[in-house]
């Protein structure tokens, strides 16, 4: 057993981190041989409790990478509300807000010009 690294950033107790190395063998075929490949489960236990917290796999390492790209958690501060997604946020209204304004100043000065029907000669 060893203390835990970042992988769960919103639990602030201390942890210890059982990693269990396994191996796995998919029947692909019934003519082909199987094959084995190394699996590893990380099993994260309250210090002090014992308590199960979390368990890690290869397939929670892959959905953790897709939701920290989702909501922009480049810091592991395990949450979407981070200085990166507020200044990504504010130049997003600031772009949105100012084309709407371009737009409506626009057609104020009667720069479109709106056809509905045209006239064929």
């Amino acid at each position: 057993m060893q203390a835990p690294n970042a992988e769960l950033p919103k639990f602030c107790d201390p942890l210890w981190r059982i990693t269990l190395n396994h191996d796995v063998k998919p029947q692909l075929a019934a003519t082909s041989a199987p094959s084995a490949a190394s699996a590893q489960t990380r099993v994260y236990v309250h210090s002090k409790t014992g308590l199960v917290i979390a368990h890690k796999n290869a397939d929670s390492d892959l959905a953790d990478l897709m939701f920290k790209l989702h909501f922009m958690d480049y810091l592991n501060q395990g949450s979407f509300n981070n200085p990166f997604s507020w200044i990504f946020a504010l130049l997003a209204l600031t772009l949105s807000l100012s084309g709407a304004y371009w737009v409506v100043e626009n057609i104020r000065l009667r720069r479109y010009r709106f056809r509905l029907f045209r006239e064929r000669l």
